[in-house]
C-alpha cells in the first residue's frame, strides 16, 4: 500500500496523535478537556454496567437451556453494539458540527 496521500498516512496519525496530548499540559484548554471526557466516561460505564445486568437478565429468562451457548454468540455481540451505537452518533455528530463553530472564523492560507 503506497501512502502518496497526506490523509491516508498512519504515520502522520499518530504524530498527531502525539500533537493532541500535548495540547492536554496547556492549563487554558484542560478544563474543556478533561471535564467532559470524565463525564462521558461515567454516563458510558453506567450504561455498560447496567446493560451487563438487563443483558444478563434477558438472556436467563428467555434462551432455553439447551440454547445456553447462543450466551458466547450474543455477550460479543452486544459489546459490539454498545460501543457501535455509542461512539458512531457521537462521530457523526464531531463530523457534522465543525460547520457551525468555524463559519465566522476567516480560514488560514
Amino acid at each position: 500500500m503506497l501512502f502518496d496521500k497526506k490523509g491516508n498516512n498512519p504515520a502522520l496519525a499518530v504524530g498527531y496523535l502525539f500533537k493532541g496530548l500535548k495540547l492536554l499540559a496547556r492549563t487554558e484548554l484542560r478544563t474543556f478537556i478533561i471535564f467532559p471526557v470524565l463525564i462521558n466516561v461515567v454516563l458510558y460505564s453506567a450504561a455498560l454496567m447496567l446493560g451487563y445486568y438487563y443483558v444478563g437478565d434477558l438472556i436467563d429468562q428467555f434462551i432455553p437451556g439447551w440454547l445456553q451457548w447462543l450466551s458466547w454468540i450474543l455477550w460479543p455481540l452486544f459489546v459490539i453494539s454498545f460501543f457501535i451505537a455509542g461512539f458512531l452518533p457521537l462521530r457523526c455528530w464531531l463530523i457534522c458540527l465543525p460547520p457551525h463553530f468555524t463559519a465566522n472564523y476567516p480560514r488560514k492560507r
